[in-house]
């Protein structure tokens, strides 16, 4: 969606391997974001060097 707080918005990183990336996240927003937040993009690329690591880049927007 469009951005309604450009000074909401935060980007975060995790990392963890295939099979637990999906509970890292979960884990994540639970504790850090609102009822009302809005999450923008979640990206996850795999790690060329071990193809079992994950790292997900996650764009979300704090609403007022």
């Amino acid at each position: 969606g469009n951005v309604q707080n450009p000074s909401g918005l935060t980007s975060v990183t995790i990392s963890d391997e295939l099979g637990a990336i999906g509970a890292a996240i979960q884990t994540y927003l639970r504790a850090n974001l609102a009822a009302n937040d809005n999450i923008h993009d979640i990206s996850y690329v795999r790690n060329a060097q071990n193809p079992n690591r994950v790292t997900a880049y996650i764009v979300w927007e704090n609403m007022p």
